[in-house]
């Protein structure tokens, strides 16, 4: 099995086994530096500084396969709910 495909068995299992802690660990978004900005996909969402999260560590990881990790997850309409669905590969 492929890196990128270890990967995100892992992720799915644990989403699986633990959807709440695999969120919390998603929404997990630290702040981060400038020198990081230029090597890695760093999000700027709802903040003035770049955050860092354990997806884009993890899409460093597999850069060069030409892929990258995508998070599926599904929003209730009325209530806005957030229930993760699972982990799939992308091309980037």
């Amino acid at each position: 099995m492929k890196v990128e495909e270890k990967i995100i068995s892992i992720l799915n299992d644990l989403a699986k086994k633990d959807p709440d802690a695999i969120k919390t660990l998603l929404a997990t978004m630290p702040a981060t530096n400038n020198k990081v900005l230029s090597d890695y996909d760093v999000k700027m969402r709802h903040h003035d500084y770049p955050t860092i999260g354990i997806i884009t560590i993890l899409n460093k990881v597999i850069e060069e396969t030409g892929k990258k990790i995508k998070i599926n997850y599904k929003i209730e309409g009325f209530s806005g709910a957030f229930e993760l669905v699972g982990f799939e590969l992308e091309e980037r």
